[in-house]
C-alpha cells in the first residue's frame, strides 16, 4: 500500500499464538507506535492520514488489536488487563525497547497503562481524546443498562450494517460535525463494521469497564507518575470524553502540553487531519 508517496507495509507477528497485524512505514528517525481505539476501528481507520505523514521523519508502527482490522478475535482479549501486557510483548517482538507512544480513546488508556507500568520504555506519550481520564461516561446509567441488556449491542451493530443513515449519524457524532464526513470515510466505516469481530472485542471491553455508577479504569489520580514528555490532543466538541478531563489531565501530568482542535469531536485525526498531523509532528520535533 502507498499513500502520498510513503509506502505502508503490513507485517504479521505473533503474541501468545495469536497472529497480529502491524502496519509499518518509514525507515529513519525515532520509533512511533500508534494505538487505535475501540468500537468500529482499526489501525488504518484511525491513523490512515497520520501514518504516511509521520513516516517522512519516523519509523511508524500501527498494530491492529485483537478483533480489529486484520488481527483475529480471541475470547478474553477485550480488556485493559489483557491489552497492556499484550502491548509489552508485541513491542518486544517488534524489537522496540523504547518508543514514542500515541493512542486514541481506548488506545489512549492502553498507552497510559503501558507508560505507568513501563516508564523507562516510553520516550514520549500522546493522548488523543483518551479514555482513562474520566470516572464515568455521559448518560452513564443508560449506557450501563444498554451494555447489560443481552443482545442490544450486537443489534445496534447489525442496524448500522443495514442502515447508511444510522452509520452517518454515528460517524458525524464522532467527527464533531456533518461537514467533516466524506464519502470515502463512510466507505471505510462500512468496510470496518462488516467484520463482526470488532463488535465482539469492544463488547468485551465495555462489559469489563462499565460498572454501575463508575468506570473500572480512571488514571487521573496517577497522572503525576507519568515521566515521559506528554502531549494531549483533544477535540473541543468531543461529547464522549468532554474537554474538561483533558484540561485536568494536562494540569496533573508534569510538563504536559494540551492542544485543542476547535470543532473536532472524538476522532480529531480524521476530523482535522492536516492540523492534527502538524501538531503531532511539531511535538516530536521538539523532543530533539
Amino acid at each position: 500500500m502507498e499513500m502520498k508517496g510513503q509506502p505502508i507495509v503490513q507485517v504479521t507477528t505473533e503474541v501468545d499464538g495469536l497472529p497480529v497485524s502491524v502496519w509499518k512505514a518509514g525507515n529513519q528517525g525515532s520509533d512511533v507506535v500508534l494505538i487505535h481505539g475501540g468500537g468500529v476501528d482499526s489501525a488504518m481507520l484511525s491513523w490512515r492520514e497520520a501514518i504516511p505523514f509521520l513516516a517522512q521523519n519516523h519509523r511508524v508502527y500501527a498494530p491492529d488489536l485483537p478483533g480489529y482490522g486484520a488481527t483475529p478475535f480471541r475470547k478474553g482479549t477485550g480488556s485493559l488487563d489483557f491489552y497492556i501486557p499484550f502491548l509489552e510483548v508485541l513491542l518486544e517482538r517488534l524489537g522496540l525497547p523504547r518508543v514514542n507512544l500515541a493512542g486514541i480513546s481506548m488506545g489512549g488508556s492502553i498507552s497510559l497503562g503501558y507508560a505507568l507500568r513501563n516508564p523507562s520504555r516510553v520516550e514520549s506519550l500522546v493522548l488523543v481524546d483518551s479514555y482513562g481520564l474520566a470516572d464515568n461516561v455521559p448518560a452513564h446509567f443508560l449506557s450501563w443498562l444498554t451494555i447489560k441488556t443481552p443482545g442490544l449491542i450486537s443489534m445496534s451493530y447489525a442496524m448500522m450494517r443495514k442502515s447508511r443513515v444510522m452509520m452517518r449519524w454515528s460517524a458525524k457524532s464522532l467527527l464533531g460535525g456533518p461537514e467533516l464526513l466524506t464519502e470515502s470515510m463512510l466507505a471505510e466505516l462500512e468496510d470496518s463494521i462488516a467484520d463482526p469481530d470488532a463488535a465482539r472485542a469492544f463488547s468485551e471491553f465495555q462489559q469489563d469497564e462499565l460498572k454501575l455508577g463508575r468506570l473500572k479504569t480512571c488514571y487521573m489520580d496517577r497522572l503525576h507518575e507519568i515521566q515521559a514528555a506528554t502531549l494531549i490532543i483533544h477535540g473541543s466538541a468531543d461529547s464522549l470524553v468532554p474537554l474538561k478531563y483533558a484540561r485536568e489531565a494536562a494540569r496533573r501530568i508534569p510538563g504536559a502540553n494540551l492542544e485543542v482542535l476547535d470543532g473536532a469531536g472524538h476522532w480529531p485525526m480524521r476530523a482535522r487531519p492536516e492540523q492534527f498531523n502538524l501538531v503531532l509532528e511539531r511535538f516530536y520535533s521538539s523532543l530533539g
